[in-house]
């Protein structure tokens, strides 16, 4: 199962890239998200309520990062996209030991619940995949998605060609070879 924010770059590359293999992805947005992109039939509208939801989350991104907490609704259905995903893989430019930009609070947020690292990001400044254990550590290439569970695809809005093909390559399972997500609810 994938999970995305259905906004236009590297989340709309991701809803292609994994409808190739014949995969579906649910698209996290909300009542004035007006350019939400991906299959109409998976887009899941969050109310107010829930949006409200992420404000924890949102304040102890902001204070491991050193921003001012926001309730920008864009960045509180970032929370909805890691909520309940047991990995991260993103599509942006790392900046010292964060991620820059909307990206960046989606990471944040998912390594403020699940320090356990399931974390890859292609970094469009220097064309290289990286891990997050606690440090940024180069991959040989891009990840496996194929024993991960519930995936969180994410990215940069400003996606370059080298960032499109990153994506690309990625490894999805054969259809139906996935394992259910380690989560129990």
């Amino acid at each position: 199962m994938f999970v995305s924010g259905g906004a236009q770059g590297a989340d709309f590359a991701w809803a292609n890239r994994v409808a190739i293999d014949g995969y579906s992805i649910d698209v996290m947005s909300f009542d004035g998200h007006r350019r939400c992109q991906g299959p109409k039939d998976r887009i899941i509208m969050l109310t107010k309520e829930q949006l409200k939801e992420a404000q924890p989350w949102i304040n102890k991104a902001a204070k491991s990062k050193g921003y001012t907490s926001s309730s920008n609704p864009f960045i509180c259905r970032d929370w909805w996209i890691v909520r309940e995903a047991d990995a991260v893989v993103a599509v942006g430019q790392r900046e010292g030991d964060f991620v820059e930009g909307g990206t960046g609070w989606t990471w944040q947020m998912h390594l403020e619940k699940d320090p356990v690292f399931l974390m890859w990001i292609f970094d469009q400044n220097v064309e290289k995949w990286f891990s997050w254990v606690g440090e940024w550590v180069e991959c040989q290439g891009p990840p496996s998605l194929e024993t991960l569970g519930r995936v969180a695809l994410i990215g940069s809005r400003k996606l370059t060609a080298a960032g499109r093909k990153a994506i690309a390559q990625v490894k999805l399972a054969p259809l139906g070879a996935r394992p259910p997500p380690a989560h129990t609810e």
